[in-house]
């Protein structure tokens, strides 16, 4: 992605839209005095800065492959320019929370990150990974068009784009098995839907505006290099993919089968006293976790999730943090919201 301004105000949106799923709750891991936190992939630093904020006595870094952060931060704020898919050289069992948000497509081997991570984690530290699955919306969103139309071809090409580049795109990484096979326990796996709305202040508004945003920067350098595409063709394609949205958004009956979600992966290192044993599995001990009303989709359909990977789906709240609701919440929502 370019790091311009359109770019920032994009990130900003995305800020905005975990913030308002998650009702200003930074993180949905259990933290007690944390002295020390890994954002990975932090972009301009929003997320690190809140923490920061809500954690003036721990060190948060923020690493990025470029140099976008933002100049003002707490003094407890330190950005890196880092490169996760290399080496890591960071102490062991040192951090206690390692935050990766709105990464899908960023990396070649996860599996690799959730090893390294694993080793930096103090023991009973936990990592957490976030991201948008929003494959189903659009699915339902391409049934609108002709098999052979310029939108099924564009996202035809960006999925083998991304797979050309070695990085593929949706939310495989959020892969729960990855976790357990790196050696972490109390692992968990939580959605969370963003109806497609457009009423103000409204969550799927935000990741809608986000998208308008974001069509034209993710395609460019995928279709152009891999799949030949002429620049002036993709701008046309982008163009017509963000006013066909913008007319399904407009279309209640046509939006209410259109449903983002964001998923949460995360696990804990063990700790001297573990509270889950990781022998053979009698109840499940790893959950994908669904707020009640999510457990029927839009079809009427159970939610329940596959026997083969052996985990399961119950009602369950998401469990949260210990800290207060980040106090930025409202105050970052009159700040950043698009004017109509």
């Amino acid at each position: 992605m370019p790091n311009d301004d359109d770019e920032q105000v994009r990130l900003q949106l995305i800020n905005q839209v975990y913030l308002k799923t998650f009702d200003g709750e930074l993180t949905s891991v259990p933290l007690e005095a944390p002295t020390h936190i890994l954002d990975i992939g932090t972009a301009v630093g929003e997320w690190a800065i809140d923490m920061a904020e809500l954690y003036p006595d721990c060190e948060v870094v923020g690493t990025d492959i470029s140099n976008i952060f933002e100049r003002r931060a707490p003094q407890n704020v330190y950005w890196e320019i880092d490169d996760a898919e290399l080496e890591w050289e960071r102490p062991p069992n040192h951090y206690d929370l390692i935050h990766l948000r709105n990464m899908s497509g960023a990396f070649s081997d996860w599996q690799h990150i959730y090893r390294s991570a694993f080793t930096c984690i103090k023991p009973g530290g936990w990592i957490e990974v976030l991201d948008f699955d929003d494959q189903r919306g659009m699915s339902s969103f391409h049934q609108f068009f002709e098999p052979g139309s310029i939108i099924h071809k564009v996202a035809i090409d960006i999925q083998e784009s991304a797979i050309m580049h070695g990085r593929p795109l949706g939310v495989c990484h959020l892969e729960p098995r990855f976790l357990v096979n790196a050696g972490y326990v109390d692992v968990q796996l939580t959605e969370h839907a963003i109806p497609l709305r457009t009423e103000d202040g409204s969550t799927g508004k935000f990741w809608l505006l986000a998208m308008l945003n974001g069509i034209e920067a993710m395609s460019m350098r995928l279709l152009t290099r891999y799949k030949g595409w002429d620049p002036d063709e993709v701008r046309l394609a982008c163009d017509m993919i963000g006013q066909e949205l913008m007319a399904l958004a407009l279309n209640p009956k046509r939006a209410k089968g259109f449903v983002v979600k964001v998923r949460v992966l995360k696990g804990r290192k063990p700790g001297p006293q573990s509270r889950w044993s990781r022998g053979p599995i009698i109840k499940p001990n790893y959950l994908i976790q669904h707020s009640p009303a999510e457990l029927t989709d839009t079809e009427g359909e159970a939610n329940l999730t596959d026997a083969e990977s052996g985990y399961c789906s119950i009602p369950s709240l998401v469990p949260t943090s210990n800290a207060p609701r980040n106090k930025s919440f409202d105050s970052g929502l009159d700040q950043t919201r698009p004017a109509d």
